[in-house]
């Protein structure tokens, strides 16, 4: 019985309503707090980079960014029911799978980058970066701003696998998310590594890397496919164990057709990196093409250049040093690579208002017109600085500019 004076609270449906939307606003709030704080360790990371900091601490700052990553996309699978209660365990091996590929990928390119000893683009910063984007995006379409179609492409992707007569469960859009960020960070490996191999008897930690003494781009995406196969059945058998395996009443297993049907969705966005000048029409209508595209070439760029204009100039230099160092002979426009943001998300997304929206998901609303100054680059300080950058890279060679700013290499005499 309420106390005299005291007004009893008729909760309606529309009161209901008020409260679960207030509850999801402080759940965004939250997680948006939490992408800012990761940015920030981003940022942290390259500064430390740019410093040649000692390699261990540098790889503790690395993992602790992954751990960052993986806790960001746990409390969203939680909160929005795309963790189930009754296959949590199974939930969290592939998590725990998904986060030691991740950090095998970052780490062998953080090797070869310490050998390689120049400015480089392809390296764990632009891993890091392109899977911030698309942790962007995933928390846009959360706010009902799915502006990729993400959630309808894999219902589709999921009846056409049905219709196909295949026997495993629909791909969540949880496991979607972790394929895609398994994805970003081995689609490039194949530009560093010939291969991973087993050791004997499938025992050890990490399959064996075994590397290009220069970034090879012809056929990577190929190799960063098979890879990826190698990688995840490693890892994803690694993290159930035999002995959780015959455990009785516990869900942890994850079958073989479910590793495989997670090999072949990596291997297929893998598959999407592909850059094409002039995109096909058949590619525009494959299914996560522009996603992908958007996220390699656009993404990963829009968060290094808001974050650290001055290294984004200088992986641009490591760009043109991975190609010249394959190409001595070729000639590289300067305003095309420091323009590149712009002119691409054109060829992308034709239509301007579309193309708006996407930079200004990407970069959190710092930029969107595609008139913004910061999006281009090319000036003649920028071009006096990567000059500077190739000449130190090749100091057999002389750098030579024209009017145009085309910069070439010539043997010197």
């Amino acid at each position: 019985m309420l106390n005299d004076g005291t007004r009893a609270e008729v909760v309606t449906p529309q009161s209901e309503q008020d409260v679960f939307t207030h509850e999801q606003l402080q759940f965004g709030e939250l997680l948006s707090r939490e992408l800012l704080q990761l940015l920030t360790h981003l940022k942290d990371l390259i500064e430390c980079k740019q410093t040649k900091p000692e390699i261990k601490q540098y790889e503790q700052k690395i993992k602790h960014i992954v751990d960052q990553i993986f806790n960001f996309l746990v409390q969203i699978f939680k909160e929005r029911g795309y963790w189930d209660e009754s296959e949590a365990a199974t939930m969290e091996r592939y998590i725990s799978a998904a986060k030691e590929i991740v950090v095998f990928s970052l780490l062998a390119h953080l090797k070869f980058d310490s050998d390689w000893a120049k400015p480089s683009f392809h390296n764990e910063i632009h891993i890091l970066a392109v899977i911030y984007a698309f942790l962007k995006v995933f928390f846009g379409l959360l706010k009902s701003e799915d502006i990729f179609q993400i959630r309808n492409t894999l219902n589709k992707w999921n009846q056409k696998s049905e219709t196909s007569g295949s026997s495993t469960s629909p791909i969540s859009l949880g496991k979607f998310a972790l394929a895609m960020i398994i994805a970003l960070a081995i689609h490039d490996l194949g530009n560093i590594l010939e291969t991973v191999q087993e050791e004997e008897g499938g025992g050890g930690e990490n399959p064996k890397e075994i590397f290009h003494k220069v970034y090879h781009a012809k056929d990577a995406e190929e190799r960063s496919k098979q890879i990826a196969s190698v990688l995840i059945s490693h890892k994803f058998n690694q993290a159930v164990g035999a002995e959780e395996r015959s455990q009785v009443g516990v869900s942890v297993s994850i079958s073989e057709a479910d590793i495989t049907k997670i090999i072949e969705l990596v291997q297929y966005l893998i598959e999407q990196t592909k850059f094409q000048p002039t995109p096909s029409t058949e590619s525009k209508q494959t299914p996560w093409w522009l996603l992908i595209q958007i996220i390699d070439q656009i993404g990963g760029n829009v968060v290094l250049l808001s974050t650290n204009p001055n290294y984004y100039v200088s992986a641009v230099a490591g760009l043109i040093i991975e190609i010249l160092k394959v190409n001595a002979a070729n000639g590289i426009n300067l305003t095309n690579f420091l323009n590149f943001i712009v002119s691409r998300l054109k060829i992308l997304v034709p239509d301007e208002e579309e193309a708006k929206k996407v930079l200004a998901l990407l970069s959190g609303n710092e930029f969107s017109s595609l008139n913004e100054p910061k999006l281009n680059k090319a000036d003649k300080e920028n071009f006096a600085h990567i000059v500077e950058i190739l000449k130190k890279a090749f100091p057999d060679h002389q750098v030579i500019t024209d009017k145009t700013n085309q910069v070439s290499l010539t043997i010197s005499q």
